[in-house]
């Protein structure tokens, strides 16, 4: 017997119902009608999304999304001047989130093209200004 009751098993051919030895009762199915296991069709008319496009990320999150370690993301997190540091939200007991968005657009001031010796080169000559 399973839990709850006896358990439900197909039965033998040529009989509608009978027992095991263990106690397990075989029954044959009840006969069902034609088309009823056919899907049916439904209309949605609004679309709700149940997670946030811009979740809040814990620094482990963080670290797996980003590829940087904790440790970098939290030196990211106490740069001085406070104006170039990384955004985050402090909780209590030391947790610590960051937005995803708030994150993108930090790290988007590291981007880079060409080799950066190069590109140094050319920012400290004013050359890159210009093209503009």
């Amino acid at each position: 017997m399973g839990l709850g009751g006896p358990v439900l098993r197909p039965a033998l051919p040529g009989r509608s119902e009978h027992r095991g030895y263990n106690g397990t009762v075989y029954r044959k199915p009840l006969a069902t009608k034609v088309g009823a296991e056919r899907p049916r069709l439904a209309v949605i008319d609004e679309l709700a999304l149940t997670t946030p496009h811009d979740p809040y990320l814990s620094m482990k999150a963080l670290a797996a999304y980003s590829g940087l370690s904790t440790r970098t993301l939290r030196k990211f997190l106490t740069r001085t001047p406070p104006a170039q540091a990384l955004p985050c939200y402090r909780l209590s007991g030391g947790k610590v989130l960051v937005r995803q968005s708030d994150y993108d657009r930090f790290v988007a001031q590291y981007r880079a093209q060409g080799r950066p010796g190069l590109v140094r080169a050319i920012t400290r000559l004013n050359l890159d200004q210009l093209g503009r």
